[in-house]
């Protein structure tokens, strides 16, 4: 809509979310596809979502590590300590995608934290 009064845009906002998206009116998989087409052009980037996280969800325990793009080093130099090193290895990185972490495959310019092993 180009123009609308208060009075319309707030009866229509009752009606119909942001997108267009009606909360009564019955719907098919045609009509949700091209719901779903149009927001995904809309976008959001990702420090706006990550911002969001951290305002709403700030306390909630599976975000602590949101914010974290990771890169875990798995390079072992003794094969009898490779198995328990492994293991720390992704024990740690299933915890950390656990509470919200991205885990990276190589180190780069979004890598925030490196995980080394103490041995």
């Amino acid at each position: 809509m180009w123009f609308v009064t208060k009075h319309t845009q707030s009866a229509f906002s009752l009606n119909y979310d942001e997108f267009g998206d009606s909360y009564t009116c019955e719907t098919n998989v045609q009509d949700l596809k091209n719901l779903f087409d149009d927001i995904d052009s809309k976008g959001i980037n990702k420090g706006e979502l990550v911002e969001t996280h951290f305002e709403y969800l700030s306390d909630y325990k599976y975000g602590l590590f949101k914010r974290l793009n990771a890169y875990i080093d798995r390079t072992a130099t003794e094969s009898a300590e490779q198995i328990n090193h492994l293991f720390r290895m992704n024990l740690t990185e299933n915890l950390m995608r656990l509470y919200g972490a991205t885990i990276l495959t190589s180190v780069d310019i979004f890598c925030s934290h490196v995980v080394l092993d103490s041995m």
